[in-house]
């Protein structure tokens, strides 16, 4: 893929953000530059320990995100669950984790029940409020509440998955924008020990 394409791609993301006003579609930094990911203990659905190590010799997505999340969260996990069904087995070669940035609201059992209507496959991972901002500053990724009516409220944050190779590297990104096509060519290039970045 072309600087250009790549720029344009970037300012479609920032304009989208802009209109929305709830969703940060913020191009993050690539590994070689700043590094991302890094030790970390959540909990899954289940309320068992889950840590960074637990993902090792697979290649990954990983995105940020909350059930409550009115457009971009549904949206990205449906795209990612209809992948997860064109890869047949080859879905098993990969793991699927969505982190909550709203552990308040975001129990074991919620994230649970979340992401099973999605896909089974799918790792719901929350935490403390300490753990999540952990994380998150592992992966650049930003997140602010925003206050509603009452006690509402929505949640302003990064909305970019990443893809993540079997050596825990950055392979390229995944957004619910792309078209399936794009997706599964990105995954596919991950699997094949390959990386999504620039067409690679």
């Amino acid at each position: 893929m072309s600087r250009r394409l790549v720029r344009l791609g970037i300012l479609a993301l920032i304009v989208l953000a802009a209109a929305t006003g709830l969703v940060l579609l913020r191009p993050a930094p690539r590994q070689a530059e700043t590094g991302l990911g890094g030790p970390f203990v959540l909990e899954t659905g289940e309320a068992k320990p889950f840590n960074a190590s637990q993902l090792a010799g697979k290649p990954y997505i990983i995105f940020f995100g909350y059930t409550h999340c009115p457009d971009v969260c549904p949206a990205t996990l449906t795209e990612l669950a209809s992948d997860i069904k064109i890869l047949g087995k080859d879905a098993d070669k990969m793991n699927y984790v969505f982190v909550t940035i709203d552990p308040a609201r975001d129990t074991p059992a919620v994230m649970q029940a979340y992401v099973r209507s999605f896909d089974p496959r799918i790792i719901g991972l929350t935490g403390t409020a300490a753990q999540i901002a952990t994380i998150a500053r592992e992966w650049h990724v930003f997140y602010r509440k925003q206050p509603g009516s009452g006690k509402d409220y929505t949640m302003e944050h990064s909305a970019t998955a990443y893809l993540m190779d079997a050596r825990g590297s950055f392979a390229g990104f995944f957004n619910f924008q792309d078209k399936p096509a794009a997706q599964m060519a990105k995954i596919r290039a991950v699997l094949a020990g390959h990386s999504a970045l620039d067409g690679g």
